[in-house]
């Protein structure tokens, strides 16, 4: 307006918060909620601060109904106690009803007088959870340290569960139904990890066995732009990815590793400074530290979301650190400015998620956080370290006589490394039950500048940042004896030595570095003065092997139980450290188990390692066509991923044509064509010729299979059908189902065949290659056979519409038709299904038709393929296509429809995922007014009406009204 024009304005006034009286606003679970996660927390929101004091078992507590024995739980106070946390000290039971009772022995601060709403309501949990693993941390490890396993449906004693590293498998100590603590055995490899219960064994995850090595990795293989101060950084748990946080320009810019590649960066809140990535490899957390909020970032390549904000969390005051329970199931931000740490619910399945259910008082400033593998919280504070236990409660004070500026754990667990603003960093015993628990067991010189430490992912090296002379510190740290992975129980003292190693040089003021955690050696330093990432790591291709397969040759159908490989490394690597468990060929077959030996099998002075693997699993593993063909061989040697490659013969016949899923008419003479070995040389003492002189010396088979149905569901007419039964029970069906062509011709590379009439989408061709009447090789092509009838296909043409598959065509020609059917699979090259109930009919026109057929059966974010097929009236018909359609959908809340509204409105809204769904209405006070979703809900389109009622049935006023989805991780509000 203009200057001293009057300025009229329209405010609500609501009483003072503090001059209410005490009620229970919300509660969560919601009273009557269903499918709850066992592992979930409730979470009660009151009008005004409560005293803690009066929070007991006794005045809020959860019990199975009807009124059963009180569950234990710890309880956690935030939002200046106007919240209280539930946390079930043990999962609940499936499939049970569970009451939340709050009584009137809750009393407000200051004296405010009792809760005027004491109150009972349930939840029922869900019916079962399926056995997943979900996450492995640290996701490599030597043998001997604690790693976490995250997931659901394990066995509620963890030693009815068994985990398996690579098939060796181990016994958990410590766990839940969603997360399980178990050491790496001895003779664990390289490869996955599996969680075995009675009933069931869970999905693989990849997990990485390190071998302990002090020698440093320097190389600089990559400089990176970031375009803005990077103040953090952190590396995703499979080494692919890193997040720097650009704290001047209020972003984090992601970048692929590898490629050196840079995404766009990613807005956040105001200076943001320190970056965490869950277990699970799905979100990222940032600490905004003027915004005092933590913004929530999509990290997952495979989401719709990928690198974006999905959620924004308020915290305390200047949140400088953020650190993540190995389970995944807490996040932990350090406030400098409340000197508080905030603990946010990040278990994706607790009704409670990504939202504060504890504030912990620090005392004085909180500067650093990180949390144990058994859920112990360590945080640096301006005087020292405080540790803290799942019961939110401070147990004991480490006295550091300086801030603690960086707090960081060692792999096994064991030692705790604080470093100080006086430049030390302090070795603190954190084992439990130790003499020296909790107590400063060495002091470590950091350098002149030292800005941050990290510690390698086999526990040996410790990083430390020097921002003044733009370098990092490597210092090796050796335990002796009587902790960590040396020796669990050993004796009650012990001394840690330690080197340095080594420098890296970095760019201009580096400011933090992090560490590869899937085991790489890898490590990348932020430097905040350049705006740059420096990636250190030896280059990314693998230790060059010398392989061979002696001989150089297989035979396929001769006998034998093993294939026999020799392997050599370049120095300075050799043989003898070759990880035995982790050598692999093809990708999946392991060496035999005790076949094989070390020695110089052809004399050049380098020693080899001779291999056997076995036969049938190398026979399996092979591409099924072709004669020559490349065997990778892959391990690892001192910590390193080797590769080597041999180009063997196989003695079987390459197939030509038909191509793979060609299609060739039936009814019509097709040529076959092939080439096959003629002559090998494997060594010296092996010679094999083939002859083309047209004596049995030298001769094929050839056959063909149809896919299961095809001899019934195929749409050959009813002779064809005859004729194939009659094939299949005759003497010239060699194997279950093949059907031969052709039996003992010459291999002369090509062969005319009388194609059956039909139409056979699945068949397949085989040629058997014959030495001297013995079946040495052979190979296979996918094929399909159709018919051609009178018809002429225009267009085709496949769209979204409002969340179906609409696929349109237009014929210019039809004789003797009948009508089409839709035909569909989740795979360009796969099985096709019908999905038309009933065929579509045919226009009966001459000069063709216009057709629209919608599938309403398709699942978001997945691509479809789909196939035209006709039906003539004799059952003969030819195929179109395929046509493929991506069904991508993103989160997203729309506009209510009409808006202004009288008396009802619409709200449509997208899933991206499946995911707990739930929409509510509120007032302009917060003060919700009726819930319309609240179920889980598969990824799709969704519309739901509103009739202008509240949850009691009672028409609400006229007014400005807020509607909030929340889908999982995603949070969007509107007015209405």
């Amino acid at each position: 307006g203009l200057n001293g024009s009057p300025l009229g304005f329209r405010a609500d006034a609501t009483d003072d918060p503090s001059t209410l009286p005490l009620s229970l606003a919300q509660i969560i679970p919601l009273d009557g909620a269903t499918d709850i996660s066992p592992t979930t927390v409730l979470l009660a929101t009151f009008s005004r601060a409560i005293e803690p004091t009066t929070i007991s078992s006794e005045s809020f507590y959860l019990r199975e109904a009807p009124a059963g024995p009180t569950i234990a739980a710890t309880f956690g106070f935030t939002d200046s106690n106007r919240k209280v946390s539930v946390t079930p000290s043990a999962a609940l039971d499936v499939a049970t009803i569970y009451e939340i009772v709050l009584t009137n022995a809750i009393e407000a601060s200051s004296g405010g007088g009792a809760l005027t709403n004491p109150s009972t309501s349930d939840f029922t949990t869900v019916a079962s959870v399926p056995l997943n693993l979900v996450s492995v941390w640290p996701p490599s490890a030597i043998a001997g340290v604690a790693v976490t396993l995250s997931g659901q449906g394990f066995d509620p004693v963890p030693s009815a569960n068994t985990v398996l590293f690579n098939g060796v498998s181990a016994t958990p100590f410590e766990g839940t139904t969603d997360f399980l603590r178990v050491l790496v055995p001895n003779t664990a490899s390289t490869g996955t990890i599996r969680v075995a219960t009675s009933a069931a064994t869970s999905n693989p995850v990849t997990f990485t066995v390190l071998i302990p090595s002090t020698s440093t990795i320097d190389d600089v293989i990559a400089n990176i732009t970031t375009g803005s101060s990077a103040k953090s950084v952190v590396i995703s748990g499979d080494g692919a990815l890193c997040y720097a946080v650009g704290t001047d320009g209020d972003v984090v810019i992601p970048v692929g590793i590898e490629d050196a590649f840079t995404y766009p960066s990613i807005p956040v809140g105001d200076q943001p400074v320190a970056i965490v990535l869950h277990p699970a490899g799905a979100l990222g957390y940032v600490a905004n530290f003027n915004s005092g909020t933590v913004s929530v970032i999509d990290v997952d390549p495979d989401s719709p979301d990928f690198n974006t904000v999905v959620g924004t969390i308020s915290v305390g005051s200047n949140p400088i650190d953020v650190a993540v329970a190995p389970d995944g199931d807490r996040l932990a931000v350090a406030n400098a400015g409340s000197n508080d740490v905030s603990l946010i619910d990040t278990d994706e399945t607790s009704e409670a998620f990504n939202e504060v259910v504890a504030t912990i008082s620090a005392g004085t400033s909180a500067k650093s956080v990180v949390i144990s593998g058994d859920g112990t919280l360590y945080v640096g504070t301006s005087t020292g370290v405080l540790v803290i236990d799942e019961s939110n409660s401070v147990v004991a004070s480490i006295t550091a006589g300086s801030s603690a500026k960086s707090v960081v754990i060692s792999g096994d667990g064991t030692l705790l490394f604080v470093l100080t603003s006086d430049d030390e960093i302090l070795v603190v015993d954190i084992q439990d039950e130790s003499p020296s628990a909790n107590e400063v067991v060495a002091t470590i010189g950091a350098g002149s500048s030292a800005k941050s430490v990290v510690i390698s992912a086999d526990g040996t090296l410790l990083y430390i940042v020097q921002e003044d002379t733009d370098e990092v510190l490597i210092l090796a740290i050796e335990v002796i004896p009587g902790v960590g992975v040396t020796d669990p129980d050993g004796a009650n003292s012990f001394t840690i030595e330690w080197s340095q190693v080594g420098t890296l040089p970095t760019g201009d003021g580096p400011a933090d570095i992090a560490v590869d955690p899937s085991g790489s050696g890898r490590v990348i330093v932020a430097n905040a003065g350049d705006f740059t990432l420096t990636v250190y790591g030896r280059p990314f291709e693998a230790v060059p092997a010398n392989f061979k397969i002696v001989p150089g040759v297989i035979i396929p159908k001769l006998p034998g139980f093993y294939v026999l490989g020799v392997l050599q490394l370049p120095p300075p690597y050799t043989v003898h450290d070759v990880d035995i468990a982790s050598v692999r060929v093809f990708g999946t077959v392991p060496v035999s188990p005790g076949k094989y030996y070390f020695g110089d099998v052809n004399h050049d002075g380098i020693p080899d390692l001779s291999m056997l693997f076995c036969r049938d699993e190398f026979l399996a593993a092979m591409p099924e066509n072709g004669e020559r063909v490349d065997v990778a061989c892959t391990g690892f040697v001192a910590g390193e991923e080797f590769e080597g490659t041999d180009d063997i013969l196989v003695l079987r016949p390459t197939i030509l044509t038909p191509e793979e899923n060609q299609r060739i008419v039936g009814g019509h003479p097709f040529e076959i064509t092939w080439t096959a070995p003629l002559q090998v040389l494997p060594c010296d003492k092996v010679k094999i010729e083939w002859r083309h002189d047209g004596d049995d010396a030298d001769d094929i088979d050839c056959d063909f299979h149809l896919a299961e149905g095809d001899e019934t569901n195929g749409l050959a007419g009813a002779s064809e059908i005859d004729e194939l039964q009659r094939l299949n029970e005759s003497a010239d069906v060699n194997d279950s189902g093949w059907i031969v062509i052709a039996n003992h011709v010459n291999n002369d590379g090509d062969y005319v065949w009388n194609v059956p009439a039909g139409y056979y989408p699945n068949a397949r061709l085989r040629i058997t290659l014959l030495w001297f009447g013995l079946k040495v090789g052979s190979s296979e092509v996918p094929f399909m056979i159709e018919m051609t009838v009178p018809t002429r296909l225009k267009s085709f043409d496949v769209t979204m519409e409002d969340g179906d598959a609409v696929l349109r065509w237009e014929t210019s020609l039809e004789i003797g038709m009948q009508g089409y059917d839709i035909v569909r699979s989740d795979a360009e090259v796969g099985r096709y299904d019908v999905i038309t109930k009933e065929m579509v009919r045919s226009s009966g026109a001459t000069s063709g038709g216009s057709y629209e057929y919608r599938d309403e059966t398709i699942a978001a974010n997945r691509t479809y393929w789909y196939k035209l097929r006709e039906v003539a009236e004799d059952g003969t018909g030819s195929e179109y296509g395929p046509y493929s359609v991506t069904y991508r959908l993103a989160n997203q809340l729309d506009q209510n429809v009409p808006n202004p509204f009288n008396p009802t409105t619409t709200i449509r809204y997208a899933i991206a995922g499946d995911n707990p769904v739930n929409l509510t209405i509120y007032d302009v006070a917060g003060r919700r007014v009726r819930t319309l979703v609240n179920e889980r809900q598969r990824a799709d389109i969704y519309k739901v009406t509103w009739d202008g009622m509240n949850d009691a049935g009672v028409r609400a006023a006229s007014g400005v009204y807020f509607y909030k989805l929340v889908a999982g991780k995603f949070t969007q509000t509107k007015k209405m």
